[in-house]
């Protein structure tokens, strides 16, 4: 059976000089891997670079749990 793991990601925004949080989610099937982006919404931005990887490590959890209840992970 497959299993997901999460990486936190963050940029840095040229315009405002704020963090922007984002990750990825690697499907883990046995032989081959599959990455997903996770995003956040747009214009959400932290002056905190902690509170953007807490932010982000939200959404990746969140992603897992769908991923989960949809059935493609355990």
């Amino acid at each position: 059976m497959a299993y997901a793991t999460g990486r936190v990601k963050l940029r840095k925004s040229r315009n405002t000089g704020k963090w922007i949080p984002f990750g990825f989610v690697t499907i883990h099937d046995g032989e081959n891997n599959l990455d997903k982006a996770v995003y956040a919404p747009k214009g959400i931005q932290f002056d905190n670079r902690e509170r953007a990887e807490q932010y982000s490590e939200r959404m990746i959890q969140k992603r897992i749990a769908e991923l989960k209840r949809r059935g493609i992970v355990e």
